[in-house]
């Protein structure tokens, strides 16, 4: 393919913004990614742009012809940030599906701008509940913290995002994630407006926490019934010996013990 003649990038910047669909695709067609994943000064390509201006179908183009949906503008947002903001969650799912990867693509939904805020702090705060469930699917994660110390759930605003969020991920996960703190000293639950979702969130909190004691105690029960028949008849021996002369002449406790093994060993 030839290289892209100066201003190509403006040209498909200005069919992107004012939806000349024929013209994105020509453009796509004829330079392929040596102009698709060029940037302008402030570090956005037209993939950015596309997603700006929720164009779905320039967006298609674009990926199509090897546009990179990680590259990020001088703010570190992705078009990914864009799409969320724009609640677009088309271009949200057409972006994470264009990394095959799924490590790759983990890392892209979580990927933070310059305050280190991921696109699920946007879709949280906005109230997008499509793209949260989008974006938690593909693992985004709902314990990452920004400059703030805040996470994604510190800016939710209803009883349904708390639910998106927390509802599918381990007990200990979520335990974790409802107990972090801000730079104020503060968790989610101490943080939402919401008099509501701040009451769902502390009961949350205080259902995971007796879940999982009660699982600990479980566990414990389960190992104490699959303690050895061999080691129960010594424990048993030692509690209802009798404190005769004759037992006393084997010697200490210890000797005792030692005895008995080799007797189980021998019989085995």
């Amino acid at each position: 393919m030839p290289p892209p003649p100066p201003g190509t990038l403006e040209l498909l910047f200005r069919a992107i913004v004012n939806n000349k669909i024929e013209d994105v695709g020509s453009l796509c067609r004829k330079f392929g990614k040596d102009l698709v994943n060029q940037s302008d000064k402030y570090g956005r390509t037209p993939l950015w742009i596309a997603a700006d201006c929720s164009s779905t179908t320039a967006t298609g183009f674009l990926l199509k012809y090897g546009a990179n949906p990680m590259t990020a503008d001088v703010w570190k947002l992705t078009p990914l940030h864009q799409a969320a903001i724009r609640n677009n969650a088309n271009i949200v799912s057409q972006l994470i599906e264009a990394i095959p990867d799924k490590g790759a693509r983990t890392a892209y939904v979580n990927q933070t701008d310059a305050t280190e805020e991921s696109a699920l702090f946007v879709s949280a705060g906005e109230n997008n509940h499509q793209i949260a469930l989008i974006l938690t699917k593909a693992k985004a994660n709902i314990a990452l913290q920004n400059s703030q110390g805040d996470t994604p759930l510190h800016r939710i605003k209803d009883i349904r995002m708390a639910d998106i969020l927390l509802k599918n991920i381990y007990p200990e996960d979520m335990r974790r994630a409802l107990s972090i703190k801000n730079i104020d000293d503060k968790t989610a639950a101490e943080t939402v407006t919401e008099p509501n979702v701040s009451a769902y969130l502390k009961k949350m909190e205080e259902d995971i926490l007796l879940k999982l004691q009660q699982e600990q105690f479980k566990k414990r029960s389960e190992k104490k019934d699959s303690v050895p028949p061999s080691a129960l008849l010594v424990t048993g021996m030692f509690a209802t010996r009798p404190t005769s002369p004759s037992i006393a002449r084997c010697g200490s406790d210890r000797d005792l013990v030692g005895r008995v093994a080799l007797l189980l060993q021998r019989r085995v």
